[in-house]
């Protein structure tokens, strides 16, 4: 284990058929206005570093593997608010709720984070889904090779998310994207952004 604890709601926790049944429940409740951190952690959370799984950012598990699926959650909201599969230029009023909610947890901006959520990322709420993310990065950073897409244990800079695309749409070179983080990690492509502090 890394050593570093973040606490995952239980409900995102299992194999994915399981997650997946999960959310559904969930996310009917959150479209009719239930709070949706007091919904989806209302079943316990779990220790990351007592937990054993992968924090998975999409590609396709064994069936029968237990892992943390954040994700599963903001893919059925997408399919709850926009039930025809049409997301309109205008966000619903609820979606812009949902996604300001997800960014005060880190198992919620690890939801956001997979490319399968990319119609959450909205050229408007970049600038604050950065500002999230460098605010927790100690943490999602600090799970170390846990995360999967595609291969067993990644990093979580080594995997594709929408934070690669959020940044690239920011103006970081493609050539930064691509490397290796530098010394100071995240810092020091942020600080090159308008929301660097």
């Amino acid at each position: 284990m890394a050593g570093v604890s973040v606490l995952i709601p239980a409900a995102l926790f299992g194999t994915e058929i399981e997650v997946q049944r999960r959310v559904v429940k969930l996310a009917s409740r959150i479209k009719q206005g239930e709070d949706l951190i007091a919904v989806v952690t209302e079943g316990g959370m779990l220790d990351t570093e007592r937990t054993l799984g992968h924090v998975v950012i999409g590609g396709c598990r064994p069936r029968q593997c237990e892992d943390f699926h954040c994700y599963q959650l903001w893919k059925r909201l997408t399919h709850e608010l926009y039930p025809y599969q049409f997301t309109p230029v205008r966000p619903a009023p609820l979606e812009d709720q949902l996604f300001a909610a997800s960014l005060t947890a880190p198992w919620g901006v690890l939801g956001l984070i997979a490319p399968e959520n990319r119609t959450w990322m909205r050229p408007e709420r970049f600038e604050r889904f950065v500002t999230a993310i460098h605010g927790m990065w100690s943490e999602l950073c600090g799970l170390g090779e846990r995360y999967f897409w595609d291969r067993d244990g990644e990093a979580i800079w080594a995997v594709p998310s929408n934070l690669h695309f959020v940044l690239a749409n920011l103006g970081v070179p493609n050539r930064k994207l691509n490397s290796p983080l530098p010394g100071d990690g995240l810092r020091g492509l942020f600080t090159q952004l308008p929301v660097a502090s």
